[in-house]
């Protein structure tokens, strides 16, 4: 299965979508195939991928320091705290329960500091593990 490309736009103040010219080819190219049938047509904001500042952050000082406190990898730590916050899901493949938001490339920068307001106080209260705020590393 083919990946569904995603275009993007403006919304004028009067209401209008306006695609931007740079896709206009690819646009044009992808819409040649679905010629005669009939589409959905999504409009959402566009979503703010997170800073590389943040995940940076996140990979630097709270994922190792939790990482060294459970005596897990990083990996496997990043993976539990990505599913006590966002959630879990059962994964019918692998069979096991994976975390609903699985990696921090997919979160927006609202998720990213939605999780570190819950990581920091979660780790304090339930661990007693300090984690420095992001102002306090260099």
């Amino acid at each position: 299965m083919t990946p569904t490309p995603i275009f993007h736009g403006r919304v004028t103040e009067h209401g209008e979508l306006r695609p931007f010219d740079t896709q206009r080819q690819q646009r044009r190219a992808y819409l040649r195939t679905l010629s005669g049938h009939d589409v959905e047509i999504i409009v959402r904001r566009k979503r703010r991928q997170r800073s590389l500042s943040m995940n940076a952050y996140l990979h630097a000082v709270p994922f190792p320091i939790l990482a060294d406190f459970f005596g897990d990898s990083i990996e496997e730590t990043k993976r539990d705290l990505m599913g006590e916050c966002f959630g879990w899901r059962y994964n019918d493949k692998l069979k096991v329960q994976v975390p609903v938001k699985p990696h921090t490339a997919e979160m927006t920068d609202e998720e990213s500091k939605f999780f570190l307001d819950w990581l920091i106080p979660w780790a304090a209260t339930k661990w007693q593990v300090s984690i420095p705020l992001p102002a306090e590393v260099a």
